[in-house]
């Protein structure tokens, strides 16, 4: 199951994840944290949902079928990386990768310092696999 923003181009986001499951053999599920506007040239929007939202999806995948494995994208707040972590204490047998997504292919800012801060802290130690670019992990070690 993948947890992220849409790229209408389906190059990033749920899009790309489902792609990239599908081409793997393996059956996708997705929730989304954002509804971005977005193309080569740049990001033009971003609405994030109310955790709420995210909260309803979340529970609809979890009663009906257990995922075998979680990863994140692109993740709006806070509340929402509590959310998730929620999730990933409760099954822990459950493998979760974490793509730190905090900017844009374009090099835009997906996320503020804040937020970056609280990725590191709420939902990184839950990781079985982190796989950040370059200036994510830039980010991450503060290099």
């Amino acid at each position: 199951m993948t947890i992220a923003g849409t790229d209408p181009t389906g190059g990033a986001g749920v899009m790309a994840d489902l792609k990239s499951f599908h081409a793997c053999g393996v059956y996708g599920m997705a929730t989304i944290t954002s509804i971005v506007a977005q193309n080569t040239k740049g990001v033009q929007h971003i609405h994030n949902l109310e955790t709420e939202w995210l909260k309803e999806q979340l529970e609809s995948v979890f009663d009906d079928e257990l995922p075998q494995a979680i990863k994140t994208g692109m993740i709006a707040s806070k509340e929402m990386m509590e959310l998730i972590a929620q999730y990933l204490q409760a099954y822990p047998e459950i493998p979760y990768v974490i793509d730190p997504v905090m900017l844009a292919k374009s090099g835009d800012a997906l996320m503020d310092d804040e937020a970056k801060a609280d990725l590191q802290n709420i939902l990184l130690p839950y990781a079985t696999v982190a796989t950040p670019n370059i200036p994510e992990a830039e980010e991450i070690v503060g290099f």
